[in-house]
């Protein structure tokens, strides 16, 4: 086995970033409104079907604006998870604010004066599938309330720069090995490779594992291509988060 160097430390090539850190994608982005029912409450509806994208350990805020219910009292509010209940608040007469709620999520301070009941969410943590939240108000006799706003949450984090090593010598001919590693992104990548910036590897070359923590379920994925390579040829390493429109490459040259 030959002698291996990481490209970076050689100054052979310096990764290379073309992604949007923690920003919310255009699609997944939802748009709302508010419309008046027969009594003061209202509906509110996405107006995409697309979810609003959280990065995880970052705060999200899940949007329900409704106007209408504005100097509103004796109205409760209940934001949930699925079936289960995240975030109760009380509008009491005489104009105090109850409010009881599961891992520190909040509606704004000024809730009552604005009408802007979004859910934050403080520190999401990633999940497989995107998770479904609707909002549920009641007022004065109306102890079966109405479901006024619903949205989902998907999640992403960001993949940490790709790590690119050679190493020569490392195949049963001869062959060179380009070992790249990233960590702490979500969901899975996708990781391809590229010859002098626009050539696929040859079939079979690339060997890559992507593994889940058992606890963050953020992936750390590794990837190797082993092929004949001359001295000139210069080899990227792209990790693809589709969920960020995010694309991280790192690239050997010689």
């Amino acid at each position: 086995m030959g002698p291996s160097a990481f490209c970076g430390r050689r100054g052979e090539a310096s990764p290379r970033r073309s992604c949007a850190f923690g920003a919310r994608s255009a699609r997944g982005a939802a748009a709302w409104r508010c419309g008046l029912l027969l009594s003061f409450l209202g509906f509110c509806a996405g107006l995409e079907d697309d979810c609003v994208l959280g990065i995880v350990g970052q705060l999200v805020s899940l949007p329900c604006v409704l106007p209408q219910l504005v100097a509103a009292v004796n109205v409760s509010i209940a934001w949930r998870r699925g079936e289960e209940v995240v975030l109760r608040s009380a509008w009491m007469d005489d104009g105090d604010v109850e409010e009881w709620s599961v891992n520190r999520a909040t509606t704004p301070g000024d809730a009552a004066l604005t009408g802007n009941l979004s859910l934050q969410l403080p520190a999401v943590e990633a999940s497989e599938r995107p998770v479904n939240y609707s909002l549920l108000v009641t007022s004065g006799g109306n102890q079966s309330g109405a479901e006024l706003c619903a949205t989902c949450l998907r999640t992403a984090a960001s993949f940490s720069s790709p790590a690119l090593r050679r190493e020569e010598g490392a195949g049963p001919g001869g062959e060179t090995a380009f070992w790249c590693h990233s960590s702490g992104g979500f969901p899975e990548p996708a990781v391809y490779w590229l010859l002098n910036d626009t050539e696929d590897p040859p079939g079979g070359s690339v060997w890559t594992l992507a593994a889940a923590l058992p606890r963050s379920l953020l992936y750390n994925v590794t990837s190797r291509l082993t092929l004949n390579v001359s001295d000139d040829a210069s080899v990227s390493c792209v990790v693809e988060n589709a969920a960020l429109g995010e694309n991280l490459t790192s690239t050997c040259s010689a």
